[in-house]
């Protein structure tokens, strides 16, 4: 902050229980405030979890500046995942994530669980979802430094039976193709049904290798030459879409929903896929306010008083990575 002489106000938001902020109370008598260039402990962590910490001028409240800090666990976690990888609920309707954690020793790690929106589906320490609205939210869980999520569809009571609507996660929707899934030599993919190849086109398929083998339906897009696309992609009618990059079964789908995405030097910005409503379906929305209150910029990134917030796996003044037991101080 530029007021060398003035009092700094701090908050915090986010996995609270995940940090002890005992001393930082002790040390301002719960007031939060600590005079600029003083070296202060913020907090402790304690556990897996994910918060923002904003920091403003006393005096004038128009300054300030937040970090995302994300905390993991000390024990080493090799993969984490989430069954199902797509829910889907009526209003009120309740569901169960089951998270599976591997590694040598991962006995005493907790996963973290988390929703991008809670206003259309929440999830407890338990993985126990809840349908709130209509809408497309995602569920992530979170440990030693992992990720996985499930992307929660909650449709309106009047919607189709619970055995339809499910069926998406298995064996694919009545509405989703199933065809042919073709590696070429050249090391793309293509996919064909009723011998007719994709070709210059979206589509919606069944995707047998995706959720660990089990299927799943998504949306994907080929080329003139019927290649599988991946990455950014802007159509004709100049929507940008990010279709997944990763060789991990969902290769090529089109995600929605918050996404960190690395530029070509390695930096993380945060992106904001439309999901089914206010579409077009996976667009990227771009100089908007975001239904979970959000600001993006005209680049489509998330900002924070036109800030563009960057996530790296150092600690800087927009990102930082705790293990618990350490702790971080505000410089």
């Amino acid at each position: 902050m530029e007021d060398e002489d003035g009092m700094l106000k701090w908050e915090f938001s986010g996995d609270l229980s995940a940090v002890d902020l005992s001393a930082l109370d002790e040390e301002t008598d719960g007031l939060r405030m600590t005079e600029n260039g003083k070296e202060v402990l913020l907090f402790t962590p304690v556990k897996s979890g994910s918060i923002t910490v904003k920091v403003s001028s006393a005096e004038d409240p128009t300054k300030t500046a937040s970090c995302q800090v994300l905390l993991v666990e000390k024990n080493q976690v090799d993969s984490i995942s989430l069954s199902p990888e797509v829910m889907i609920l009526k209003h009120g309707e309740k569901g169960i994530l089951k998270v599976s954690v591997e590694g040598p020793d991962v006995s005493e790690v907790i996963p973290v669980f988390s929703s991008d929106n809670s206003g259309i589906a929440s999830v407890d320490d338990e993985g126990n979802v809840i349908g709130i609205s209509k809408g497309t939210t995602l569920i992530r869980v979170r440990a030693g430094g992992k990720e996985a999520v499930c992307r929660v569809i909650v449709r309106s009571s009047g919607g189709s039976s619970d055995e339809d609507s499910k069926n998406i996660e298995w064996a694919g929707s009545d509405s989703a193709v199933h065809g042919t899934w073709t590696l070429t030599e050249n090391g793309m993919w293509t996919f064909s049904s009723g011998g007719a190849a994709y070709r210059n086109r979206w589509g919606y398929l069944y995707n047998p290798y995706a959720n660990g083998g089990a299927g799943e339906a998504g949306w994907f897009s080929f080329d003139a030459q019927g290649n599988m696309r991946t990455g950014w992609y802007q159509a004709e009618d100049g929507y940008v879409y990010y279709l997944n990059p990763r060789s991990d079964g969902s290769q090529g789908q089109m995600l929605t929903g918050w996404q960190w995405i690395p530029d070509d030097s390695g930096q993380e910005y945060c992106y904001y896929f439309k999901p089914d409503e206010g579409g077009p379906m996976g667009a990227m929305a771009v100089s908007l306010t975001t239904p979970d209150g959000y600001q993006v910029n005209e680049r489509g990134r998330w900002c924070e008083e036109n800030v563009e917030q960057t996530f790296s796996r150092v600690t800087t003044l927009q990102s930082a990575i705790l293990l618990p037991g350490s702790q971080w101080r505000a410089p």
